[in-house]
């Protein structure tokens, strides 16, 4: 007799959204780890009473939507207000709507770094707790819990803003559908994603550079722009003696691909079928369509309007943002139509993670080269090439 409760055979086809575990009307699912930290459902056979509902709201197998010939529409934008700009990784425009929602007494959900430094998805009803939620983390965020909270919310006539990776929202949304949910009032906004980093590979980091340095870390920026700017990607650690160190290690990590979830390697959502009201990115073309509206260098967001709802979000945020409108064509990005390419050699490197740890992989894999980076362009060439012939 088949069975019909989920089961992840190949680690590619799942993201880790926990829309299976968050259905499942017997908490039968738990979200468990693997080598890297990413989390993928283990079903309680003794619990399942086998009601299929965990396969039937997987985003990767029930997909939803279509392009739409009006959507989506491209547009530059940036936070008025320099202050908000210079904490904001790019443009500032999830600042502008964050304040917006909370204004109208709504909730707003997204990653925030817990207090061990754990990347978790966080719920917000205070514009006082709305900068944890702002600035670029390049771990998988864990999203247990937080699904369950969003329908609540809902439920309760509460304006709820979430916000995610492109899987992440089409996990919410599936479960919302399952769950017969009145989703008038719902706002998703995804970003544009090259893939998420592994949770055990961050902590380790960590971990490491807390030892290193003697001291407790109170702040983590995973990119600071007081370098050289919004073009930079350096890390920037504040701990409790005062001292503040720049490193970059865990972005070369990150740029190798190496530590990226399988399932980023051929992403569902790597289009501009997207699964969310708007759509987040860093703008890195604007000198070739829009010139000077970034000659200061602290930064431009990239704002793809893929329903109704979300252009009507974009006007009423008008008061906080400069919004110029660009041409797609133009200015699109490689991962907005194109998941990153796996690398040769992703499997060793997960092996040699299990038995020699994290010091002996930043060893390694951690130190960026001329070869490394050549290799990576190589590969999305010809991702693109293959993909387009």
């Amino acid at each position: 007799m088949k069975s019909n409760h989920i089961q992840i055979l190949d680690a590619h086809n799942c993201d880790g959204c926990t829309a299976c575990c968050s259905i499942c009307p017997k908490n039968a699912i738990e979200m468990k780890p693997d080598v890297f930290g990413f989390l993928y459902p283990m079903v309680n056979l003794d619990k399942c009473i086998d009601c299929g509902l965990c396969t039937k709201v997987c985003p990767l197998t029930n997909k939803d939507g279509e392009i739409s010939e009006q959507f989506p529409q491209c547009f530059a934008a940036r936070h008025k207000r320099i202050e908000e700009l210079l904490k904001s990784r790019s443009g500032g425009v999830f600042k502008a709507i964050g304040d917006y929602v909370l204004r109208s007494k709504g909730v707003v959900y997204g990653a925030a770094f817990d207090k061990m430094w754990y990347v978790r998805h966080i719920r917000v009803d205070a514009s006082k707790d709305l900068d944890a939620l702002r600035g670029s983390k390049y771990v998988q965020s864990d999203m247990r819990g937080i699904f369950p909270k969003v329908y609540s919310d809902l439920q309760a006539r509460r304006l709820v803003c979430f916000c995610g990776t492109p899987c992440q929202c089409a996990g919410l949304r599936s479960y919302l559908k399952q769950k017969k949910a009145d989703i008038t009032l719902l706002l998703c906004v995804d970003i544009v994603c090259h893939g998420v980093p592994s949770p055990f590979l961050w902590k380790d980091y960590v971990t490491w550079i807390q030892n290193k340095y003697k001291a407790e870390i109170t702040a983590i920026n995973m990119r600071d722009k007081t370098i050289v700017g919004w073009n930079g990607h350096e890390e920037s650690f504040q701990f409790s003696n005062t001292k503040k160190i720049y490193k970059h290690s865990f972005r070369v990590l990150y740029h190798t691909e190496l530590i990226t979830r399988k399932s980023c390697y051929k992403c569902n959502f790597a289009n501009l079928n997207r699964p969310s009201d708007l759509t987040l990115a860093d703008f890195w073309n604007w000198s070739k369509v829009i010139p000077g509206f970034n000659k200061d260098n602290k930064g431009v967001s990239q704002v793809l309007v893929n329903t109704k709802k979300g252009k009507n979000l974009l006007e009423a945020i008008l008061s906080d943002i400069i919004l110029m409108p660009t041409d797609l064509q133009v200015s699109k990005q490689y991962n907005m139509e194109h998941s990153t390419p796996e690398p040769i050699g992703r499997e060793d490197a997960e092996k040699f993670y299990r038995a020699n740890g994290f010091k002996s992989f930043m060893r390694k894999y951690g130190d960026w080269n001329v070869y490394r980076f050549l290799l990576m362009k190589y590969r999305r060439w010809r991702h693109i090439y293959r993909n387009s012939n």
